[in-house]
């Protein structure tokens, strides 16, 4: 079935004229026969591509996916993971990690004693102990420095059980020094006490390692001659 264009009236296929007005249907006809059919005509689906795209297109994405997301696991592990030292490297970051905690505690002494300001064995407070609160942070921080830098290897296994012990050391002065640098700023008895306790407890630790033994003694010394001519 099909319209007339004139006036619209419904009209058979194979009709040459309107029945209603009597225009002619054939030129029409022509018209499309000619011309082809009208853009609404065509099917949409039939003339867009394909959005799917192939299975072997899809293997390679996966695959250069796959790549990339190993290669950052890869250097994310890497960046993240303790560098494995050889002996002698271990050894040589040791010896200059012990000798630069005792340098930075003899700072820390000097500041003191530089400062005429008399500080005994059981001091009682004074507002004049608020100056050494700026040099105690700088040693709490010196000494996380330290035990950063000890985290960040990984040691021979035969110093795994040094490693560990120098840790604590480091933690137990750092510990040792914001308990000193709180005492100086507040004079509460607790961490005077809480000082003397880490103080202990890192002396323990590294008198238990193998570089504050006559084994490396000499070494030690060398370097820390080395460190002060520096």
């Amino acid at each position: 079935m099909s319209f007339c264009t004139q006036c619209g009236n419904p009209v058979e296929v194979t009709a040459k004229f309107c029945g209603k007005c009597g225009a002619g249907i054939e030129g029409e006809k022509q018209a499309l026969q000619k011309n082809g059919p009208l853009d609404s005509d065509v099917n949409p689906i039939n003339s867009q591509p394909s959005a799917i795209p192939s299975s072997k297109k899809n293997q390679r994405n996966w695959k250069i996916g796959g790549l990339i997301a190993v290669a950052l696991v890869a250097v994310i592990y890497f960046m993240v993971s303790p560098k494995q030292l050889s002996v002698p490297e271990y050894e040589n970051l040791a010896i200059k990690l012990l000798v630069a905690d005792e340098l930075a505690m003899e700072e820390f002494g000097e500041a003191i004693e530089y400062s005429n300001v008399y500080f005994g064995f059981e001091p009682d407070w004074s507002e004049e102990y608020r100056q050494f609160v700026e040099p105690a942070n700088k040693l709490e921080q010196e000494f996380g420095n330290l035990r950063k830098t000890l985290e960040d290897v990984k040691p021979p296994r035969q110093f795994e059980f040094e490693h560990e012990t120098m840790l604590k050391a480091f933690v137990a002065h750092e510990t040792m020094a914001a308990s000193l640098g709180a005492f100086m700023d507040t004079g509460r008895e607790e961490h005077i006490e809480s000082f003397e306790e880490y103080e202990s407890r890192a002396e323990d630790y590294i008198e238990e390692s193998i570089f504050a033994s006559e084994q490396y003694e000499d070494r030690v010394y060398e370097a820390y001659q080395s460190s002060m001519v520096e």
